[in-house]
């Protein structure tokens, strides 16, 4: 038999009552095999009953909670509990039919299986409506449910307490409390009405509160290594609308990478992925080892017949160079491997290698210096080409420019048309829109190859045409500026970020760093007089380009290197130097993209949702018709 799956516009259709029949309020629209959340948000519910409602309902501490039993039989738990057609006695001795008593009998055998194996202590709340029901998102029929003392109102499943303090309840009885209410309850009873409610909240045992679909908190996930964009503003990183995750080191056979989250149906063209790997690789000042690689992605699941089809996307980068290091990064010790390893003993100053061998207790930083490597940012440029992909799709677009290399810095704003132009360039110099300036940036990077140093500068990142509203302003996480900066600092060498004309704007008077407002009537839009802001206000996009600016230290890898100590006699040496770059701001301003791009389309994802992009094109254009006519 089928089951519905729940949909997305129902999440919050939730009532919860001691003493209430549980039904579908009204049909769903997808008639498929049960997914795994229905079951999720049931089993939520049972520990909301367990946890807050057990000594109601007939056992200190939580008796609730029981065996799942089979159809039409007793609980088979280790006490009496919730049994499928199971019965359980309350505090008065009555007996009490099962949560799962009314579901049909070829049904109940697959949802007591899936619930044994789904025992994840999830926490799920419910909105009060008025009318003393509960919608289980995913049930085919109606399920009856008698639990303990009728209580003639809604009880607080929307409240969750981990450490004995409600986020929220609903209202309180109608007509008359029991007297063995728990006291938290009855505490709950005349200040909370349902009015109030505006969603669900789960807590989770950090303390933190999140709103569902479920997803395992900060706390649960641990050591996770995931970077995740486009998070929840819940503040416990419940839900990740679009994530990413990269493996591999500088020197091993490949990097790979996997991005979950985008929608179905984004056409995908790899000569344009490609494309923005060969444009990392460019730009004067760049070491011998992109003359090595020629990086190509080679996708091997989540897109087919060119389009996204919503499921992981993994891509496989080829690392050219790992048939000169198969025997010195080995991933098994062979006879004699010890002799053919390349350690690196004299930590270099500005790079990851001391910090890392203290940390991992490395004898040497060979290892450290393998994934802290800029290369890892390949990885990074083909996800953030997908994302340009899918923002293409709304019409928006992520480039940038180089603004300063050195002591050479351009001395004026640049046009759209100027930026656009320097990516269709099939030769990259600096990347630099003036090419008087761009000269002046070369002659900086030829002073550091005769005195063997490193220039570092400063990019800019501009995202064109991005709609109003991404982000938000409600809470410290959910601002997209804190994101952008987040994502920019996150690559290899960055050490400062820039929103807009922040640096300007810190020593300038406020009537010269704000943005005036203007309406144009005829086009019935709000227009600003500039863009000192950088597109971005309160966390939130604001209709003008976003403006990102990162600012690159000099690359800590010297020909003449600087004083350091030998890690194996603790003598002073000095650092030691590996193949590198003398100027990467042009790959830097290519990375910088890739990472706006992630944090935008994420932003994008969390505002518009969609599992399919026709999906997200429907909310979005609903979304432009409202602040057109606002």
């Amino acid at each position: 038999m089928q089951a519905f799956a729940f949909a997305p516009e129902h999440e919050r259709d939730v009532a919860a009552e001691v003493g209430f029949e549980i039904r579908l309020r009204r049909p769903l629209v997808k008639s498929i095999e049960p997914e795994p959340a229905a079951f999720e948000h049931i089993e939520g519910l049972i520990d909301v009953l367990d946890d807050n409602y057990g000594q109601v309902l007939g056992r200190p501490g939580g008796g609730f909670r029981g065996g799942l039993g089979q159809a039409g039989g007793p609980s088979a738990g280790d006490h009496d509990g919730i049994g499928a057609g199971g019965m359980r006695r309350s505090n008065d001795g009555a007996q009490i039919p099962g949560v799962l008593h009314a579901i049909e009998h070829d049904q109940q055998t697959r949802w007591v299986d899936l619930f044994e194996n789904r025992r994840k202590r999830l926490r799920a709340g419910a909105r009060g409506d008025g009318d003393n029901s509960l919608v289980l998102p995913g049930a085919s029929q109606p399920v009856d449910c008698v639990a303990g003392r009728k209580l003639n109102g809604h009880f607080p499943t929307a409240a969750l307490f981990d450490h004995g303090v409600p986020r929220r309840a609903l209202p309180a009885a109608r007509n008359h409390d029991p007297p063995n209410l728990p006291p938290l309850a009855q505490g709950l009873a005349d200040r909370v009405n349902a009015d109030e409610m505006s969603g669900h909240e789960i807590g989770c045992r950090s303390g933190k509160r999140r709103p569902f679909p479920l997803q395992p908190c900060d706390y649960d996930r641990k050591k996770d290594a995931t970077s995740c964009i486009g998070r929840n503003p819940s503040g416990c990183g419940a839900m990740f609308m679009l994530r990413f995750e990269t493996a591999g080191e500088s020197h091993g056979e490949t990097l790979a990478t996997i991005l979950t989250g985008l929608p179905a149906g984004i056409p995908v063209s790899l000569d344009f992925i490609n494309r923005q790997l060969w444009r990392r690789q460019q730009g004067y000042g760049r070491g011998g080892r992109m003359k090595i690689e020629s990086d190509k992605a080679h996708i091997v699941s989540g897109v087919r017949h060119s389009r996204t089809i919503g499921s992981p996307i993994a891509i496989l980068l080829q690392n050219r160079d790992w048939k000169n290091w198969t025997e010195a990064l080995p991933v098994e010790n062979f006879d004699g491997s010890g002799e053919k390893a390349k350690p690196v003993r004299r930590p270099r100053p500005g790079h990851a290698d001391l910090a890392g061998v203290l940390k991992y207790n490395f004898p040497d930083a060979r290892y450290v210096l393998e994934r802290a490597s800029a290369r890892e940012t390949t990885s990074r440029v083909a996800v953030g080409a997908l994302c340009k992909l899918f923002l293409r799709e709304f019409g928006m677009t992520v480039l940038s420019h180089v603004v300063a290399l050195g002591n050479a810095a351009l001395g004026r704003e640049p046009g759209w048309d100027e930026i656009e132009a320097l990516a269709e360039k099939d030769e990259v110099l600096l990347n630099c829109v003036d090419p008087d300036t761009e000269q002046k940036m070369k002659a900086e990077v030829d002073q550091a190859y005769r005195t063997g140093d490193t220039r570092g500068g400063i990019f800019e990142v501009v995202a064109h045409n991005v709609t109003v509203g991404l982000g938000a302003h409600v809470t410290w996480d959910s601002r997209l500026d804190g994101k952008l900066a987040q994502a920019i600092m996150s690559m290899q060498a960055l050490k400062a970020v820039e929103i807009g004309r922040g640096m300007v704007s810190a020593v300038s008077p406020g009537s010269k760093s704000q943005d005036t407002i203007h309406y144009n009537k005829p086009e019935r839009e709000f227009e600003r007089g500039s863009n000192r802001a950088g597109g971005l206000e309160g966390g939130m996009t604001n209709g003008e380009d976003v403006v990102v600016r990162g600012y690159i230290k000099p690359i800590s890898t010297l020909r003449r290197p600087l004083e350091s100590v030998d890690l194996e006699t603790r003598e002073p040496s000095f650092a030691a130097y590996e193949r590198s770059d003398v100027a990467v701001v042009p790959a830097a301003g290519v990375i910088g993209e890739a990472m706006v791009a992630i944090v935008l389309a994420g932003a994008f994802l969390e505002k518009f949702g969609g599992d399919s992009l026709q999906e997200t094109r429907r909310n979005f254009e609903s979304y432009q018709e409202q602040v057109r006519a606002y």
